[in-house]
């Protein structure tokens, strides 16, 4: 990776950590607009497309299969927590 050097989705651009006092991972997001740093957050990008009420619909129902293949799973007992064949708290 050097200064100016041209990206595309999917390329490590750097690798993150922590040492000393550092209280995390950190990552430095920058956006240069006609040769001047801007800020990400106020600049103006074209939207993109919406999603058909069709295809909202199929992902919707998608969700509600997964969310109920979820409520079906139940916590592993722990053997820590069997005392006397009975399962404490």
């Amino acid at each position: 990776m050097r200064k100016s050097k041209k990206v595309s989705q999917g390329d490590i651009i750097g690798y993150v950590g922590a040492t000393g006092l550092a209280t995390g991972p950190h990552l430095d997001y920058r956006i240069k607009y006609k040769g001047k740093f801007v800020n990400p957050l106020k600049i103006r990008l074209p939207r993109g497309k919406s999603v058909s009420n069709k295809m909202m619909t199929a992902f919707s129902k998608k969700i509600d299969v997964f969310n109920t293949k979820l409520s079906l799973i139940t916590a592993p007992v722990v053997a820590s927590k069997v005392k006397k064949g009975k399962i404490s708290g």
